[in-house]
């Protein structure tokens, strides 16, 4: 029996410690080639707002029924609309993302914005992103 209660004790330490921390962490694994940062999910989601416009119901199913992000953003833009971001969907990641900088949602938020406008593929890279993120937020001071 003692052997039993050190192992509930234990294991409860153990518990406690990684439920503080698990709020703060996030792990880096994949299960293809190349290990990503942030795996396409419901967590990951990230939440824009149409601004600028109300969009017809003939937009909207437009919208709707293309299959690419791309498309579905160039056809928002077309219209005289814009997307604004609103929040990262997951609590969680939004914390996580808030330890690196309090707007890294946001920053991030455009560069997603980037990547899915962009039609180089040789300017996918985060380095042309930052620096079109960058730019952008000077031009608004």
């Amino acid at each position: 029996m003692a052997l039993y209660e050190s192992f509930q004790k234990m294991k409860y330490l153990v518990d406690k410690t990684v439920w503080k921390k698990k709020d703060l962490r996030f792990s880096v694994r994949s299960l293809e080639k190349s290990a990503t940062l942030v795996n396409a999910s419901g967590a990951t989601n990230f939440t824009y707002l149409i601004k600028n416009k109300v969009l017809t119901e003939i937009e909207i199913l437009q919208i709707h029924n293309e299959k690419k992000f791309s498309n579905k953003i160039n056809l928002i833009n077309q219209s005289g609309a814009f997307l604004e971001f609103e929040k990262v969907e997951n609590q969680i990641l939004s914390s996580n993302l808030q330890t690196i900088d309090y707007n890294f949602g946001k920053i991030l938020s455009e560069v997603i914005l980037h990547f899915y406008t962009n039609d180089i593929s040789s300017e996918n890279t985060v380095a042309k992103f930052i620096e079109k993120v960058t730019h952008n937020n000077t031009n608004r001071l």
